[in-house]
């Protein structure tokens, strides 16, 4: 359940991060009226759930790692007195942490695409 919850939190922070900078970069070259993100339909959405779901062992000590990177850049960060360069190593830490959690999370988005593009 852990797993499941932190696979949860690290997929919302990763698109909200994600449609946040698309709407920014979106704003900056196009406009306010070029429009929402584009979206995969609700049924690749579902396929796409349910494999992370099953591929959770692969995911989850991935988003376990971006979780601890992420609370050393804070306790680092907080640290008195304040340490520039170790507080930028353990960004650089979260930032490589998360790099290899959004690339395993992006290899099970093209299984699922894949495997629909086979099916069809």
């Amino acid at each position: 359940m852990i797993g499941v919850l932190a696979l949860s939190l690290l997929g919302n922070a990763i698109a909200l991060g994600a449609t946040w900078r698309f709407q920014q970069v979106r704003v900056t070259l196009m406009g306010d009226e070029a429009g929402p993100p584009p979206a995969f339909p609700a049924d690749v959405r579902r396929d796409l759930r349910a494999h992370f779901q099953d591929n959770q062992n692969s995911l989850s000590p991935k988003v376990r790692a971006v979780i601890d990177a992420r609370r050393a850049v804070v306790d680092t960060g907080t640290t008195t007195p304040f340490d520039k360069a170790a507080t930028e190593t353990a960004m650089e830490e979260f930032r490589r942490a998360l790099d290899e959690a959004v690339s395993e999370a992006q290899g099970l988005v093209l299984e699922v695409l894949e495997a629909r593009a086979s099916e069809g």
